[in-house]
């Protein structure tokens, strides 16, 4: 559960966050856990995807060492550059690509040592 409080600090599962202002947008940050985290439309997803675009299930993001690795579903079209990518480093050496997925996009953000998917609709 995260939520902001009236110290302008992000809460995360009783952790405090403290990178973030009141006027920074968390609804669409996905927080990742170490190894596998699925993505998709479907409820028994890590990340239930936002949106109306994107399949019940569209990839894997695995995060280990400080990478997130994308993984796409097969199927499915997933850009960086506007060129559809299947296996892909998204956030190495602190450097996070942004891709397109269906009408939004997305990328990797890191706080202190917690990383997340952002999604931009």
């Amino acid at each position: 559960m995260q939520h902001i409080n009236d110290e302008a600090e992000l809460v995360l599962e009783n952790r405090v966050i403290d990178d973030f202002s009141a006027s920074d947008d968390t609804s669409n940050i996905y927080w990742l856990k170490e190894g596998a985290n699925y993505f998709g439309k479907d409820l028994s997803n890590h990340i239930i995807y936002p949106g109306d675009d994107g399949a019940l299930f569209a990839g894997i993001l695995f995060l280990k060492n400080d990478q997130v690795l994308l993984r796409v579903a097969a199927g499915q079209r997933i850009l960086h550059n506007r060129k559809p990518v299947d296996n892909i480093f998204i956030f190495a050496e602190n450097t996070s690509l942004e891709l397109e997925y269906g009408a939004s996009r997305f990328r990797i953000v890191r706080v202190k040592n917690l990383y997340g998917l952002l999604v931009i609709e």
